[in-house]
């Protein structure tokens, strides 16, 4: 049973915070977190969204999801009354509002997380940590591990200041179908790092028929400072050599990280967009282009509904924005 005490405190204001480690991370990972968020009796969504967390540093995908999300963000809208007119003074009063931005981020963010629970003030907003959450039953950890939530869509708060913005409580979201193609682009990378620092400085042996234990401690000394100090003295009967090196100048590493680039772009955009500088061509970017244009109108119908339904009305009952009106994007006209 919550005390009073309780019930008047903000749920964020409750949540126990743990600080997200920084590991590296593998398809084990993956495969696990994806089995302990696909418990029948008992999922936990903390290892795949730290997973998620972890993978949304990665460059090529967050300029794909900035690339995205310019595409909504970036778009006129106006605010309209419940017969359609266009009410210009209510536009222009919630367009300036920093919260409707960012309350538009995050629900876009949704679609990749899988889900985003913002709890609402009049001073502002406060993003609930993810790995506290559970969509699927609807519940939220004040411990990341309790043994029971709350269920969020119980409270009296819920839909008012407490703000759920989850496409498919079934859906894991975007990032899991990214999560391999990010992992292996980092394990190329890696790879691709490593064969520079190989031909920069090959692996060196010396031959020796030395069979006293501190003359042959002395040669090891000898070649592991082969490095910084080139110059050193060996005896007539040893020998120093360099191990060949593959003659490869990392192709197969850079197939790998282009393959996967590719994916994410098509995964996040629909297409490959102005990425491919050998086989492009005008007609291939309108193509392109077009197909991530569907993509930008979906995200803003979606957009459409959650601010409609929920995030107006919420935010007109704290005073924040006129009552009993609706967002709608302009049509985006191509010239």
């Amino acid at each position: 049973m919550i005390h009073n005490s309780k019930k008047q405190q903000r749920l964020a204001q409750r949540i126990v915070y743990r600080q997200q480690s920084i590991v590296r991370r593998d398809i084990a990972d993956w495969q696990n977190a994806l089995r302990s968020a696909g418990s029948a009796s008992n999922p936990r969504f903390v290892r795949l969204q730290e997973l998620y967390n972890d993978i949304a540093r990665d460059a090529h995908l967050a300029s794909q999801i900035q690339l995205r999300k310019s595409k909504t963000l970036g778009a006129d809208f106006v605010i309209v009354s419940p017969q359609g007119k266009i009410l210009e003074k209510e536009t222009s009063a919630v367009a300036n509002m920093p919260v409707v931005s960012e309350l538009m981020n995050l629900a876009l963010d949704s679609l990749f997380y899988g889900i985003t629970l913002v709890e609402l003030s009049p001073k502002g907003l406060q993003n609930i940590d993810r790995r506290h959450l559970d969509p699927r039953n609807g519940l939220v950890y004040l411990e990341q591990y309790d043994d029971s939530g709350i269920p969020y869509r119980q409270l009296p708060q819920y839909g008012k200041t407490l703000i759920e913005f989850c496409p498919d409580p079934a859906s894991l979201g975007i990032y899991n179908q990214a999560v391999p193609h990010v992992l292996y682009r980092r394990f190329a990378q890696a790879c691709w790092s490593e064969l520079c620092e190989i031909y920069g400085t090959p692996p060196r042996y010396i031959k020796t028929d030395e069979q006293d234990p501190q003359a042959r401690l002395d040669l090891a000394s000898t070649l592991a400072n082969t490095g910084s100090a080139p110059v050193f003295l060996l005896g007539t009967g040893e020998e120093v050599g360099f191990v060949p090196v593959n003659n490869t100048g990392g192709e197969v590493y850079e197939n790998l990280i282009r393959v996967c680039s590719n994916e994410l772009s098509l995964l996040i955009n629909g297409a490959v967009l102005g990425q491919d500088t050998k086989n492009g061509s005008n007609a291939k970017e309108e193509t392109s282009n077009s197909i991530n244009n569907q993509i930008a109108f979906r995200d803003q119908y979606f957009i459409e509904q959650q601010f409609n339904t929920t995030v107006l009305p919420a935010l007109a009952a704290m005073g924040l924005a006129p009552a009993n009106v609706q967002l709608k994007f302009t049509a985006y006209e191509d010239t």
